[in-house]
């Protein structure tokens, strides 16, 4: 619930945010001219644009080794490890089937649905083998709560279980 509040605000403040700069772009017209107000607008956009664009999931690859034939994803198993009421994390897991034993691959994180203001950062993805194509997860991340961009607050986050292939 104070992930969807939190996204309400930020999405709130990013409409009044604009209403400042439209009737700023108002204001430097009427004193300035129309020249001044398009130059204060790509000034602005040039600002808001960010050049260090972070991505939304990290992969964590199992082999180093490059083998056309023992490489290919057979599959991939999709596990919701949090879910809340507007937003949802989320494991990935590609495995390849070798004579009948499943092999992870690769593996991921990611975070969808209402995800304004924030931003999950995993750190860390381990998967341990239990018994015969049934292994344990661990996935270590933060929590990055943000307004226009600026960090308030990081909450450490580890989800652990079990999958069955």
């Amino acid at each position: 619930m104070i992930e969807l509040i939190w996204g309400i605000l930020n999405f709130a403040l990013i409409f009044y945010l604009f209403y400042i700069l439209l009737y700023s772009v108002k204001l430097i017209k009427e004193k300035f001219g129309i020249f001044a107000s398009f130059i204060f607008v790509f000034g602005i956009m040039s600002l808001a644009s960010s050049e260090n664009k972070e991505n939304d999931s990290k992969e964590f690859p199992l082999e180093k080794k490059i083998n056309s034939e023992i490489n290919k994803i057979s599959s991939f198993k999709i596990i919701r490890i949090d879910k809340q009421i507007s937003t949802s994390k989320n494991l990935f897991i590609y495995f390849k089937n070798i004579n009948g034993s499943i092999a992870p691959v690769k593996y991921s994180s990611t975070y969808d649905g209402f995800v304004s203001g924030k931003y999950w950062d995993v750190s860390d993805i381990n998967l341990t083998k239990v018994q015969n194509n049934t292994y344990r997860y661990k996935v270590d991340g933060t929590l990055k709560w943000r307004i226009f961009g600026l960090e308030l607050y990081s909450q450490p986050k580890y989800y652990f279980g079990t999958v069955n292939f």
